[in-house]
């Protein structure tokens, strides 16, 4: 195969003459012709598409997730669903055997970039190479010409690594796996979670040393990580101790990611751009240091595609079935198809066979199906509960709330928080408070917990709870490096925030903040319908600005409704039509609440708010009488559902009509 001739700089053909070269091979060159393994936003397509095939043949039903595939996909070629919060929804769910998934792109197809690479390493032109690729296709390429190496891919190799790079005495050349290995898959680094928490700082420092003993070169890397990650591989950190380095660009592209773009920045001075293949500006490097040209055949064109499809496919079908639902239904709640990811539950409660109703996955899935239906409101206590899957939703919950799940009941009592039960609601969080002092419940169920409390005590006007224990859930996100729930977490905190101390929503809201901003790349309508809420109450309490109170409550509405949460959503949309009302705009703020009127039954905590903003409206247009009917019937449904606090606030309403 003949090679393109590639200009090298003298700069840099001075470096890498004098210094060996650190090479940081990204996943393109592993997607150079014939290899052609997927990239990091395929492989998560595909990994969806095997669990849709799996699904699919449980149910016996070909095609039946059609559009739930095309909404995804299309979200995600977009930009709206990020592949690390696909991993980390699926982790979640699946445990290690998600990384078994990635175990996939093991194969055997090298390819010019991997061969001219290790040409490098045979002819001593390399102190060092870097992948963040789970393939063995390099470590194929070494031992195909005689190269002796060492992986390092996890802590105990790290630590050997940073050792032998301190020392500089081992003759084995490094190959540093900063993603792990498909040869393990406990190795393996792909989840947002695993991101956020770091990498180990054995690698760190090696890399530390590396970065400031050679010259680099980065090729097929879209420094996509350092987007949203300064400290990602101390590449930036230490940028000012580098002797310099070479970013290869492939030729096909139109300009450099924002990645790229910030690298270069900071090594302004001693950067420079390479627009070629990958494989030409080795052979560039090559002639540089006076080594032969490289040699290399290509080995067919194998549809490493469908290799790599087939072996997912075998990968789902190996899963508990319950595994294979909650990821799926997981991943189409994170995409704002919390109706659909009930359905599909629901589907699989109808068809699971006996040998499937165990262990667990099918345990967790009970948990899953009691939250989706009944705990978040999609299914009413009161309307619903009689129906099939209103009684199955909440036998769900109650069966994982007695057997010790403190999530569960943490749920159920919101599913009686809605029916305006609190003497039910209440009992169900004593007995998640029980069940949350087992040792071995995790930081995230503890933070879940955390949210399905503060739900309950939002409506219940009980507000020192959670101000007070906020910052231990927060925190508990915050060491797991769980991004979603921690912006969770802040957005529930700054509605409490809002409702009960607007003197201080500001100064939470600018703490909380960074941790808005970085949440926002994942598109979660929940996370952001919360976040609109917070910021609509608090402009409705504080009068600061009633059009922008509108707008907020508003996109609160829309958010809440389309992330599956309906009788939040009902709650922003009662808030809205008083913010309407603030606007003068009454006719628009009566038809709201009339339409609010016809749902708010499913729902009775939401008779108070209902009737109390009715009575609002009322006394603003100078109806008193009707004013009062309707705080009479707030102060009612306050009673009946337990609400003191509230009753007291609706009856000196009624005292000053």
């Amino acid at each position: 195969m003949a090679t393109a001739t590639v200009e090298i700089s003298e700069r840099l053909r001075s470096l890498i003459c004098k210094q060996k070269l650190v090479v940081f091979a990204g996943a393109g060159i592993s997607s150079e012709s014939p290899t052609r393994l997927p990239g990091w936003f395929k492989i998560n397509r595909m990994i969806f598409e095997a669990l849709c095939i799996q699904v699919e043949s449980y149910f016996g039903r070909s095609g039946y997730l059609d559009q739930i595939r095309t909404a995804i996909n299309e979200r995600r070629e977009i930009g709206r669903f990020p592949p690390d919060y696909q991993a980390q929804i699926l982790e979640e769910y699946a445990g290690l055997d998600y990384f078994h998934a990635l175990q996939a792109l093991d194969v055997n197809v090298r390819n010019a970039g991997h061969d001219t690479l290790a040409h490098l390493a045979r002819h001593g032109a390399l102190a060092a190479i870097l992948t963040t690729n789970f393939d063995r296709l390099i470590e194929q390429a070494l031992d195909a010409v005689g190269v002796e190496y060492e992986v390092a891919s996890e802590a105990a190799s790290y630590e050997r690594c940073y050792r032998a790079i301190k020392a500089a005495t081992s003759s084995k050349l490094p190959v540093l796996k900063v993603h792990g290995c498909v040869s393990d898959a406990n190795s393996l680094v792909d989840t947002l979670k695993q991101r956020l928490l770091g990498r180990n700082s054995s690698l760190n420092r090696a890399l530390e040393l590396l970065i400031e003993r050679h010259p680099w070169v980065y090729t097929g890397f879209s420094a996509a990580d350092l987007e949203t990650d300064d400290d990602y591989l101390r590449i930036l950190p230490c940028a000012a101790r580098s002797p310099g380095i070479g970013y290869v660009q492939w030729p096909g592209a139109k300009g450099l990611d924002p990645g790229a773009v910030k690298l270069l920045e900071k090594y302004s001075g001693k950067a420079e751009t390479i627009k070629a293949e990958t494989h030409d500006v080795f052979a560039a490097i090559a002639q540089a240091v006076e080594a032969p040209p490289p040699r290399f055949e290509l080995a067919g064109k194998p549809d490493t595609d469908a290799i790599v499809q087939e072996t997912l496919t075998s990968w789902a079908a190996g899963l508990h079935p319950a595994t294979a639902i909650n990821c799926l239904a997981a991943v189409c709640e994170s995409n704002a198809m919390s109706f659909a990811a009930f359905e599909i539950l629901h589907r699989f409660w109808k068809d699971v066979l006996p040998k499937d109703r165990k262990g667990e996955h099918f345990e967790r899935y009970r948990q899953v199906h009691g939250r989706l239906g009944m705990g978040y409101g999609q299914l009413s206590l009161l309307e619903d509960s009689m129906s099939t899957k209103g009684e199955e939703s909440l036998q769900n919950l109650l069966r994982r709330a007695h057997a010790g799940d403190p999530l569960a009941a943490a749920w159920a009592g919101t599913t009686c928080m809605w029916a305006g039960n609190r003497e039910l609601a209440m009992q169900m969080l004593v007995l998640h408070n029980e069940k949350l002092e087992d040792d071995h419940v995790s930081k995230e169920v503890s933070v879940d917990c955390w949210m399905a409390k503060a739900e309950i005590l939002f409506f219940y006007c009980e507000p020192e709870v959670i101000l007070k224990s906020w910052p231990g859930a927060w925190k508990y996100a915050e060491v797991a490096g769980d991004l979603p729930r921690q912006a969770k977490c802040g957005a529930l905190t700054a509605l409490y925030y809002a409702e009960f101390d607007p003197e201080n929503y500001k100064e939470f809201v600018n703490f909380a903040q960074p941790v808005f901003d970085r949440a926002a790349r994942l598109n979660d309508p929940g996370i952001n319908g919360f976040i609109s809420l917070a910021a609509g109450r608090y402009l409705t309490r504080t009068v600061e600005n009633p059009n922008q109170a509108a707008e907020e409550l508003r996109n609160a509405y829309e958010a809440l409704k389309v992330a599956g949460r309906p009788a939040w959503a009902l709650y922003a949309q009662i808030e809205f039509a008083k913010a309407l009302a603030d606007n003068r705009q009454m006719d628009e703020a009566a038809s709201m609440l009339n339409t609010a009127n016809t749902l708010v039954d499913r729902w009775p905590i939401l008779c108070v708010v209902h009737a109390e903003a009715v009575g609002q409206l009322n006394l603003m247009v100078g109806q008193k009488a009707e004013a009062r009917t309707a705080f009479e019937n707030a102060i009612e449904f306050s009673t009946k559902a337990g609400i003191a606090r509230k009753a007291e606030v609706l009856r000196k309403a009624l005292a000053n009509c």
